[in-house]
């Protein structure tokens, strides 16, 4: 069983670590390919130097008469006349590659691509667009995915040119007066069938992951259930993990072509569900200092109704309220808030907290280990570090907090997950432990009751043939005075030869002491009973007073056993000053006399190990033991309190 404690969880240490970095890298939804990055601004936002003024030509056109745009520092463009108006970007395309595609990041605007003066892609085909014809709306919904155009085969040295929507006035956040153009870059075909292969790994293998922890926690509290414990705190890991895998699907370019748009702008709650519910399970299991986590955690489930209502455009006055609440304040009370559950876990972890003591290890060995694997990615993932802590500083710069969220609520799920597991293996191993010391309890019991028969059967015997010894008693002393003394030094070597017996108020005591008893007397030891009074029910759980009276018996014929020669047991059970006293003494050899092939088995307590599993037992009850060891005599006593003291 020790063994088992100890293989089971490094086992399974073993296996939540090997899928962490995996884990990680996928659950980063930013595809690191190969690809020609045609767009005017880096991913954070700055221009791209010489780039966006050497190759496109950003502008505005009216009535056929082109007006250039200027371009900041941040990749926009200045220069716009109204707004909602339409404006341009255009390279000639110098590139070789074979089959390329072309993709447009374009989240909610409408574009038009066209190939010199020829119309290539128009997110309104109804409409007759040429190059500064007309002006094109917003989109009504998101898109999930860049758009993909592939070019003709006769792209190399034609002109690109991408029309734009912008937002009208008082229609979004962006300034109206300003142009930004959308993220561009150009794969070839054989990048697009790994962007492909990529974006399906994408997609199955973290649902997988997720699906597979959606069972784990299901099982567990099936378990409980059926156990009869009801730990309604994993119903709520489960719709944690339920909401991440519903979010993570809808990510994807499908669920935009098979659900309406009606749910899927609905869907946009299941990722601050997901987060929600789990800071509502972290919070139902902290113990100290429970009043932060809660108010955080209610005050972000009401964000959650702030975007709700936003979603549901039923609070038109209340707009830009609701945005803030749901676009800007929700994300850094969701960060903030898993921070300090995370310090929460770490200090619950060094008041030696089970469960968190187990979740701060496997949280502390994972961001180890991702630590280590940004280190060695630019070994096999060159690109990977540098998007990561592109998209650490989007985070704390423009204070969205999606990828540091992102990475914390995976911490949070895994590391919860191991300490689960680890909560189930030592409860389990806990119980099999309680089923064993019950199973020797009860064969124990058994030998004691056929001791305690064989002992009934010899009494009655002696009952059944005491009357005919006093009738032969009675007539020796009359005719055979001198047998007399014989007979009855006979009959008293027959009532000694009776083992005794220990009959306390206490069922467990007495199995416990009677079934050593008989197993000194098969090695030869003699029992002695000075007194046997105990109280029908003690401080002590059964199991601790198996270990307690084992313990000490078991050690006192290991040294008993040892003397050749008149060894014995000698028990003395009373109470006295409101303490139940055991005192237990017994022969044994002086330390010289131990044979030097026997001296790795000298008992427990000489070696002190014993006397370590008394006081570990007695801790909590005073801790009153006495060790005495006099010549060829070894003496313990132990005092329980027979009332109930803070402990």
């Amino acid at each position: 069983m020790d063994r088992l404690k100890k293989i089971i969880p490094a086992v399974c240490i073993s296996l939540f670590l090997g899928g962490i970095s995996t884990f990680f890298l996928l659950s980063y939804n930013q595809t690191v390919d190969t690809a020609l990055n045609l767009s005017t601004f880096t991913s954070s936002g700055e221009a791209v130097t010489g780039a966006s003024e050497a190759d496109w030509e950003v502008f505005t056109m009216t009535d056929g008469e082109k007006t250039l745009l200027t371009c900041d520092e941040y990749g926009s463009y200045m220069g716009l006349t109204y707004p909602g108006q339409t404006f341009y970007y255009s390279r000639v395309l110098k590139e070789t590659l074979t089959e390329p595609v072309l993709y447009i990041w374009a989240s909610n605007y409408a574009v038009c691509i066209f190939i010199d003066e020829h119309l290539l892609y128009s997110d309104y085909p109804e409409l007759d667009f040429s190059i500064g014809s007309t002006d094109l709306p917003m989109l009504d919904t998101d898109r999930a995915r860049p758009l993909r155009i592939s070019l003709p085969a006769d792209y190399q040295g034609r002109t690109l040119t991408i029309a734009q929507s912008t937002f009208p006035e008082g229609d979004g956040p962006e300034r109206t007066d300003y142009a930004f153009p959308c993220a561009v870059q150009i794969y070839s075909g054989y990048s697009y069938e790994s962007d492909l292969i990529s974006d399906t790994f994408k997609l199955l293998i973290p649902a997988i992951l997720l699906f597979i922890l959606i069972l784990f926690f299901l099982a567990g509290f099936l378990s409980k259930a059926f156990k009869g414990t009801f730990d309604f705190e994993l119903p709520i890991l489960v719709l944690t993990v339920l909401f991440r895998l519903c979010c993570h699907l809808f990510q994807f370019e499908f669920a935009w072509k098979y659900f309406g748009d009606e749910f899927l702008s609905a869907a946009a709650v299941f990722r601050p569900l997901s987060i929600a519910s789990l800071l509502l399970y972290l919070a139902m299991r902290i113990r100290y200092y429970r009043h932060l986590p809660i108010l955080f955690t209610a005050c972000y489930w009401g964000s959650i109704g702030a975007l709700v209502l936003l979603l549901s455009n039923t609070a038109d006055r209340y707009y830009d309220l609701l945005y803030f609440i749901s676009y800007t304040l929700s994300p850094t009370l969701a960060f903030g808030t898993m921070l300090l559950m995370l310090i929460l876990v770490f200090i619950h972890w060094k008041k030696k907290v089970a469960f968190f003591r187990s979740m701060g290890k496997a949280a502390s060995a994972m961001l180890a280990l991702y630590l280590a694997f940004l280190l060695i990615s630019p070994l096999f993932l060159p690109g990977y570090m540098s998007l990561v802590f592109d998209r650490l500083y989007t985070d704390f710069h423009y204070l969205t907090f999606a990828f540091s969220t992102r990475l914390l609520e995976i911490l949070f799920l895994l590391s919860s997950a191991f300490a689960l597991l680890v909560e189930y293996i030592q409860t389990e191993v806990q119980r099999q432990t309680d089923l064993s010391v019950l199973a020797s309890q009860k064969e124990m019991a058994l030998e004691d009751y056929k001791n305690i028969s064989h002992y009934n059967n010899e009494l009655l015997m002696l009952r059944h043939d005491i009357t005919k010894h006093y009738l032969l008693l009675r007539s020796m002393s009359e005719t055979d005075p001198e047998g007399l003394k014989t007979y009855l030094d006979e009959l008293l070597g027959k009532v000694q030869g009776i083992p005794p017996l220990v009959n306390t108020e206490n069922q467990v005591l007495n199995i416990l002491v009677n079934n050593r008893l008989h197993k000194a007397r098969e090695q030869g030891i003699k029992p002695d009973i000075v007194s046997s009074q105990a109280p029908p029910e003690l401080l002590l759980t059964d199991a601790e007073l198996c270990s307690l009276v084992l313990n000490i018996l078991d050690n006192a014929i290991e040294n008993a056993a040892q003397v050749k020669s008149d060894s014995w047991i000698r028990l003395n059970l009373h109470c006295k000053n409101n303490h139940f006293v055991f005192v237990c003494e017994n022969s044994m050899l002086p330390q010289n006399d131990i044979p030097e092939k026997d001296a790795k088995k000298i008992s427990i307590p000489r070696r002190g190990y014993g006397l370590k599993i008394i006081h570990s037992i007695l801790q909590n009850y005073g801790d009153l033991v006495s060790i005495q060891s006099e010549g060829r005599i070894y003496k313990i006593t132990v005092a329980i309190p027979l009332q109930i003291s803070s402990r």
